[in-house]
């Protein structure tokens, strides 16, 4: 898209053709490393209108981290209409969606993943409090309508869930810190986390179903 030709697209479609270009950029080097200039030589415009529709570099960041945050949420929507009532289930359906969201929007999954775990310091509270919202949305969803008659007779329920949600952060934040010391980000560190998160909810299930 050149800026000669800008007159057959809508500012939507500018907009998101710009941000689909920025999130190459920051993909590629990060919030501090990406170039404002790469980002309009690539999408064919002026400076002036990258700065026009989002006014600087951190703007312009928040703006593609919601594109893609927008982007991602069709695949949860569908996906939590049809959840497993068998929580240890639903979980891994959960987690395994992440992978495939990973493996078919491999960009976008990972400039999230990296705003998520290594968010610029610049953007970090408008991050977080996106993530916070997110949770607040979905999570009711992951602790409704379980099935609870698949659980022992002498299982404490609240303290099962407890555990399962305990091992689930625990494997989470080891996933973190792989994945903060890799140089390499990929699908291949999501699905290590996969993998190991379902050998411990087989051992888990195993403790507490019938």
């Amino acid at each position: 898209m050149s800026e000669e030709s800008g007159n057959k697209y809508t500012v939507q479609e500018k907009k998101e053709h710009i941000l689909m270009t920025a999130l190459q950029e920051f993909s590629e080097k990060g919030y501090d490393g990406a170039s404002t200039n790469l980002i309009v030589q690539r999408a064919g415009v002026s400076k002036g209108l990258l700065f026009h529709y989002f006014g600087n570099k951190r703007n312009l960041y928040l703006a593609t981290f919601e594109m893609c945050f927008q982007k991602m949420l069709p695949y949860f929507n569908h996906k939590f209409l049809q959840v497993s009532s068998d929580i240890i289930e639903r979980i891994m359906e959960i987690s395994l969606l992440k992978l495939k969201i990973a493996m078919d929007q491999p960009l976008m999954h990972s400039f999230l993943t990296a705003a998520y775990i290594e968010a610029p310091e610049e953007v970090r509270d408008e991050i977080k409090t996106r993530y916070e919202q997110l949770t607040a949305q979905y999570m009711p969803y992951v602790l409704e309508n379980i099935d609870y008659s698949l659980f022992k007779e002498d299982i404490n329920r609240e303290k099962a869930l407890e555990l399962i949600m305990i091992i689930l952060d625990a494997i989470t934040e080891k996933y973190i810190k792989t994945y903060k010391k890799t140089e390499k980000k990929g699908t291949l560190i999501l699905k290590d986390f996969v993998d190991e998160l379902e050998d411990y909810l087989i051992l888990l299930k195993h403790g507490i179903y019938k």
